[in-house]
């Protein structure tokens, strides 16, 4: 009796800790990079700053805006060249990158944060291609750093609305 006791309590513990994966709010990066808290997609314009000379598309007549947002860990970057993203079965690569609220710079250079802060990379697509729902789009954030594995998670659909400051993101994350 006491064994299968004890077989139904881990049975239990297992089925609780799957339940609590899958609720989580904020996915590993990969072997010591950080998290992504956050993920939302918008169709309201959005400042990048030097986006002029930048070598990506950007003459898609009715943009929409994914930012990605990470908590890294110490002494890591962030590069827009080291990401792409998978939305809608489409992929682009990283357009700019930012620390908090500021402003998106599209460079391609290092970017590296203090503990406080996150770091934000925008992806822009073709809003014709990818289309949103109103509620939550799987994606695919791709690394073209060695090593380092895709990674999965659901992105908030805010439709026009303008994206979440930082300052909401509770300390285990907001993604759906």
């Amino acid at each position: 009796m006491k064994i299968s006791r004890w077989i139904k309590v881990l049975s239990c513990a297992a089925v609780f800790m799957f339940a609590m994966s899958a609720m989580a709010k904020k996915v590993e990066m990969g072997f010591q990079i950080g998290e992504v808290v956050m993920a939302e997609t918008s169709t309201a314009a959005t400042k990048i700053l030097d986006w002029e000379n930048s070598p990506y598309n950007k003459n898609f007549k009715n943009p929409r805006y994914a930012v990605v947002t990470v908590k890294l860990l110490p002494m890591r970057t962030l590069n827009i060249v080291d990401y792409t993203l998978t939305l809608g079965g489409v992929t682009v690569p990283c357009a700019a990158i930012t620390s908090n609220m500021g402003i998106f710079l599209a460079t391609s250079r290092n970017m590296q944060f203090i503990a406080k802060d996150y770091g934000r990379m925008i992806f822009v697509f073709d809003g014709s291609k990818v289309r949103g729902n109103g509620k939550l789009m799987p994606a695919r954030l791709n690394s073209n750093l060695p090593g380092i594995r895709p990674i999965s998670f659901n992105v908030t659909d805010l439709g026009n609305k303008p994206f979440t400051d930082v300052k909401k993101i509770p300390a285990d994350g907001l993604l759906k």
